[in-house]
């Protein structure tokens, strides 16, 4: 069934205030389209609005889960939990990571007024953000495949500081007005 014909789920889903996924009505995946999603997000957001006999606290939940699912990031770490990863350390990245970061940190200090080597910088962490979101997908599909393990489940959120650190970089070169 195609993820436009999932009718809304039954108010009483169970657990679908910590579940984004039930709230909604989707199959719990890390590979999501944003236009499927948002369709879904309208459908439901139309069957449990306070002016066509819904609640409040339904249609803020339902907005709330369509935030989460559309965000890699925090879709991850509901998937995470939904699916019952292995506790591991959530604040592990890869080694030489910081190095790494506090060289680039260096780098965006140097291109302020160097705007070919602003917009440089923003691509390699647009690059880098996007490889953390493919190895994710990949780890996503593995644990599919093949279930959890703590080494699974140590790279995945090692993967999500990755892209965590990237996107703050991009947001510090935004505020910043570098390479934009």
């Amino acid at each position: 069934m195609a993820l436009n014909d999932l009718p809304p789920p039954p108010p009483d889903a169970s657990d679908s205030s910590s579940n984004a996924f039930a709230v909604l009505g989707i199959e719990p995946t890390f590979d999501l389209d944003a236009r499927r999603l948002r369709s879904v997000w309208m459908r439901r957001a139309a069957a449990v609005h306070p002016d066509s006999a819904g609640a409040a606290h339904e249609s803020a939940a339902v907005n709330e889960s369509y935030r989460c699912l559309l965000d890699p990031r925090s879709r991850a770490i509901a998937l995470l939990a939904l699916l019952g990863a292995p506790t591991v350390d959530q604040r592990a990245v890869p080694e030489g990571f910081l190095i790494e970061m506090m060289e680039l940190r260096e780098l965006a200090d140097g291109v302020r007024q160097d705007p070919v080597g602003a917009e440089s910088l923003r691509q390699r962490a647009r690059d880098a953000s996007a490889e953390a979101l493919e190895r994710i997908r990949g780890l996503f599909a593995q644990v599919a495949d093949a279930g959890w393990t703590e080494e699974c489940a140590r790279e995945v959120w090692m993967q999500l500081n990755v892209l965590r650190a990237f996107e703050r970089m991009l947001e510090q070169l935004d505020r910043e007005g570098l390479g934009a």
